[in-house]
């Protein structure tokens, strides 16, 4: 599955690319890797339902990732696509898993199930940055979980810092409220 448009809020540059994600001293992947993403097959009658799982995917600058799913899985799934601090995100309905490569894009509202996606300043589409916590919605825990990483001036590639620049500061407590103030959760089937 070749994906495209996949941007996660903190690390959106704007015009379809995406910065890197920093660790303390340097980029926490190497050239041309923004970050990585969990990428999961769910059954169309049974979102509940996980077939199939492929973790720490690379993502792009230019917000895509591949993966090679086994050919035994040729029914219809939805997909999710979870990142490490931002909402996850499914495809707007279930994608039919026939021939050789499956082409999806996450770019637009209509990509995803309930148009859970962010609009950002240059008319782009992002994954909601802040759900630190990964419990599906962008909230008060979570910015209790950063507060407790800025209160110790963490660095690193941290859950915490949502917007990737290796420091977990004021910055992403801003992106966290920015977020938390219009209720932002996952939206599942």
């Amino acid at each position: 599955i070749n994906f495209t448009s996949i941007f996660p809020e903190g690390l959106y540059a704007g015009n379809g690319i995406l910065r890197q994600a920093y660790n303390e001293s340097a980029a926490q992947w190497p050239a041309g890797v923004a970050d990585h993403v969990t990428v999961e097959l769910h059954e169309a009658s049974n979102y509940g339902s996980i077939i199939y799982t492929a973790s720490d995917i690379e993502l792009s600058i230019s917000g895509s990732a591949s993966i090679i799913v086994p050919a035994s899985y040729n029914d219809t799934y939805y997909i999710t696509i979870k990142h490490r601090n931002s909402l996850q995100i499914v495809s707007a309905s279930p994608v039919l898993f026939v021939g050789n490569t499956i082409a999806k894009s996450f770019g637009t509202a209509a990509d995803v199930l309930g148009g859970n996606l962010k609009q950002m300043s240059d008319f782009g589409y992002a994954l909601y940055g802040g759900d630190v916590n990964q419990d599906g919605f962008v909230n008060l825990q979570d910015m209790i979980a950063v507060e407790s990483d800025v209160s110790v001036f963490s660095s690193g590639y941290l859950q915490a810092d949502c917007n990737g620049d290796g420091t977990v500061d004021s910055s992403d407590l801003i992106l966290i409220d920015n977020n938390a103030s219009y209720f932002i959760g996952a939206i599942t089937p």
